[in-house]
């Protein structure tokens, strides 16, 4: 059992650090694309949906995060900067997750990539406040 559950983790183990940064990347990279006008030539009944922000108002934000992620990839992404674009970020996609409720599998999305950015916001304010001690 235990060898089963082992492998399982590993088989499906989340990406870490920098890794994790680009997953995010990429996905905010077709979030933006969607807000910015993609959703309402593919799928028009559920581009209505997005009511908390307008959608070229979330697609300036992702747009934004998009920017700050690719900025403060690699050597970036231990400071004071990555921290906040992590928060940002964090903050940005559990606004879209509460706003694409009760579509599970688009909630789903926003909330991994909520988690994601903030698993990796507490990491990196872990070594900063270690770094500065």
């Amino acid at each position: 059992m235990r060898v089963a559950l082992v492998w399982l983790w590993e088989a499906f183990k989340p990406p870490s650090g920098a890794q994790a940064r680009r997953v995010v990347m990429a996905f905010t990279l077709l979030v933006m694309a969607g807000r910015f006008g993609l959703t309402r030539l593919t799928s028009p009944g559920s581009a209505s949906r997005i009511n908390v922000v307008s959608a070229w108002q979330y697609g300036v934000a992702f747009l934004l995060l998009f920017v700050a992620l690719a900025w403060t990839t690699d050597g970036r992404r231990l400071t004071m900067a990555g921290f906040v674009t992590s928060v940002f970020g964090f903050a940005l996609y559990a606004v879209q997750a509460f706003d694409v409720w009760p579509v599970f599998p688009s909630d789903a999305y926003y909330a991994l990539m909520a988690l994601i950015l903030l698993a990796e916001g507490a990491v990196i304010w872990r070594i900063l406040r270690h770094a500065n001690r």
